[in-house]
């Protein structure tokens, strides 16, 4: 009776008690709230009015807050399992009520989805008509001849745009035929900014109506053949707003796809934040049944055994719904969370079997742990933090940014990735504690570190498209001697880098390639040469260290391809760049140079994994202008390397890699 208990229990009665009714109150309020907010939605929003409504009846058809009261006055009478019973079935009515906001949430993004995928795709067909359009009139204007007087750049974006042959042009039509095709145009973009007003943002909308604009003025200009009025700049400029508008539809469209890829990835993650829950209460209950003292013939008290023998089953129901994640998990296209939850699965079909046989000792133990380890780790890799410094750090200047090339596994993976790394890491540790070493145990993780660089590999592989991946593991002979110190370890690594890697190889590339090589040393040291020492141990740590920086890098990579970044383009065909159309619009003529000429620089490009095209037979200067346009903090780069010394000890490493740079320049 609640009269007889200690004072403090008491307190600490009335405070819980007290603390249930102030959530009884919220919980009526936020209903309340639900119900008001609906009415206002209900014009504006009429679908999301309605789940709103839903959800908010759900909560007073199960009478979430007077079963919250119930809970505070159980609590009170210490009554603490009928306490638990009403406060377990307030939060079972919560998680209805947000799984309905939640799903109305979705069909929401997945409605908004579908209709910017259907503009994406109008407004690459009006892209490729204008484009087309504006070809015409160049033709028209004086045949290829003037086609080849465009900015080069120019030309090429309008042939890629509008999908056409530059080797097999079609016969330019007549003019009267292009005004009718550019009315065609007009009257199609008007239908398209109609669709797009239904948009949350109103920009492509306004930008597709300006472009209509210039189009009509284009078919003025074209009715009084005047061709090179309707050109530049109606046409011109028609082509920039339309791809401005695709630009954005591409954003706003890449942005919903990413909610309702981080809407996946926190239903997966709740959901193993469940299983994990249930697989812990299996793994308390094992040690202390194996800890249970057994009668004269062994057996365990009856109880207990029984326990026991509900345990399998009990196992069997989580296998069959971390199976049904794992389904769901393939929604993410994720490598490495795929390969973890199979991991799961057959960590947990272990400890069905020994508990069936049945066995509470330390294998068993052993494989519990590791799958609510694994389980963990999954779910704290869903969780992704983006980098605060969301772009380039290089301040103003022409662009170029620090931004790596490749592209990168995602974040997630990669914290995935490193977490099971560190696992295999502190295997390590524990296998080096014993004089004897086990070698079962050390082939064990020697397997586990090759499972992760093959990982690796597949996951550069997807990344890249099939364009990057990891070499062959290097050459068993070229492990370092347990004593090796550091530097040892950085000599062998810097010579390898300099020695094969490609001059054109990005930061990234090299990054992930050298933390290829370090997996494949790791494994060669375990399973191969049964060395779980320190040389192995710290080449496992830089493992680590690589990890996280390519984390870091995908962050960076991530931060850009969101919108305020600059999203490559899938769909539709290339968009108009700055600089090509961009010098007609400001008044340039066809084939005219920019003022003072062309330098060396002008001339110079560098194509992809390519030889930079300047004449080396050219006069190259340095003038005052082209100083002037490098970034301060380039500048001050420059100026604070000029006078370096290479470290005395990796001369011969660095004079080696020129001479060899020299060599393979005159093979050329």
């Amino acid at each position: 009776k609640p009269e007889e208990l200690n004072k403090d229990t008491q307190d600490q009665n009335k405070k819980m008690s007290d603390k249930q009714n102030d959530l009884a109150k919220q919980l009526d309020q936020a209903l309340a709230n639900m119900d008001k907010k609906s009415d206002q939605m209900q014009k504006s929003d009429p679908s999301a009015s309605q789940a709103m409504k839903q959800a908010a009846d759900i909560g007073k058809q199960q009478g979430l807050p007077s079963k919250q009261q119930s809970a505070a006055q159980s609590m009170q009478q210490n009554q603490q399992a009928q306490a638990q019973q009403n406060q377990k079935q307030v939060e079972l009515g919560i998680d209805q009520i947000l799984n309905k906001l939640r799903e109305a949430e979705r069909k929401r993004l997945e409605e908004l989805a579908k209709q910017l995928a259907q503009i994406q795709q109008l407004m690459a067909e009006l892209i490729q008509r204008q484009s087309g359009h504006n070809i015409d009139n160049l033709l028209i204007q004086g045949g290829q001849k003037r086609l080849d007087q465009v900015d080069t750049k120019e030309r090429e974006d309008l042939l890629a745009m509008s999908g056409r042959d530059p080797k097999n042009l079609p016969a330019p039509p007549q003019v009267p035929q292009l005004s009718a095709s550019q009315e065609q145009t007009e009257r199609n973009a008007r239908d398209v900014a109609k669709q797009a007003e239904a948009l949350p943002d109103p920009a492509p909308a306004a930008k597709i109506t300006q472009a209509a604009g210039h189009m009509e003025r284009a078919i003025v200009h074209l009715r009084n053949t005047k061709l090179t009025d309707a050109y530049d700049p109606p046409q011109v400029e028609a082509l920039r707003a339309l791809a401005e508008a695709k630009r954005q539809i591409d954003a706003a469209l890449a942005k919903v796809q990413n909610q309702l890829d981080e809407k996946d990835a926190e239903t997966i993650k709740q959901a193993y934040v469940k299983l994990l829950e249930e697989q812990k209460k299996i793994g308390a209950e094992i040690p202390k049944i194996d800890g249970t003292a057994r009668d004269a013939n062994g057996d365990l008290p009856r109880d207990v055994s029984v326990k026991l023998g509900q345990l399998p089953t009990s196992e069997g129901e989580l296998i069959t719904k971390a199976d049904e994640i794992g389904k769901k998990l393939k929604q993410l296209d994720s490598v490495v969370f795929d390969w973890a939850n199979k991991d799961v699965l057959k960590a947990m079909g272990d400890v069905k079997d020994n508990l069936a046989k049945p066995e509470t000792g330390k294998p068993t133990q052993i494989a519990e742990k590791h799958a609510e380890d694994q389980i963990q780790a999954m779910i704290d890799s869903l969780v992704q933090k983006m980098s605060e410094k969301r772009f380039d750090e290089r301040g103003g200047g022409g662009g170029g940014g620090g931004s790596p090339k490749a592209k990168l596994p995602s974040e997630a993976e990669l914290r995935l990735l490193k977490k099971n790394q560190v696992a295999v890491r502190e295997g390590t540790v524990e296998a080096d504690k014993p004089a004897k070493k086990d070698k079962e145990q050390l082939l064990s993780l020697g397997t586990r570190q090759g499972e992760l660089r093959d990982l690796l590999d597949r996951l550069i592989q997807k990344a890249t498209e099939g364009q990057n991946k990891l070499g062959p593991e290097p050459d068993p002979n070229d492990q370092l001697p347990e004593e090796a110190s550091k530097e040892d370890i950085e000599n062998q690594e810097i010579q390898k880098g300099l020695l094969e890697d490609k001059v054109t190889d990005d930061m990234a590339e090299k990054g992930m390639k050298l933390t290829g090589d370090r997996m494949a040393r790791s494994r060669v040291r375990l399973a191969v040469r049964d060395d779980p020492g320190k040389v192995t141990q710290e080449i496992q740590k830089r493992i680590e260290i690589d990890i996280e920086d390519l984390i870091k890098m995908a962050q960076q990579q991530q931060a850009k391809s969101k919108p305020g970044g600059k999203p490559g383009q899938k769909n539709g065909p290339p968009q108009p760049q700055p600089g090509g159309q961009q010098q007609l619009a400001q008044g340039k003529q066809p084939g005219q140079k920019s003022q003072g000429g062309q330098t060396a620089a002008d001339k110079s490009s560098l194509a992809q994994a390519g030889d930079p095209n300047v004449d080396p037979n050219g006069n190259v200067k340095v003038k005052v202008e082209e100083w002037g346009t490098v970034t301060a903090r380039e500048r001050q780069a420059v100026q604070e390397g000029a006078h370096e010394t290479v470290i005395g000890k990796y001369k011969g490493l660095v004079d080696d890699y020129y001479r060899s740079l020299a060599e393979q320049a005159t093979k050329r």
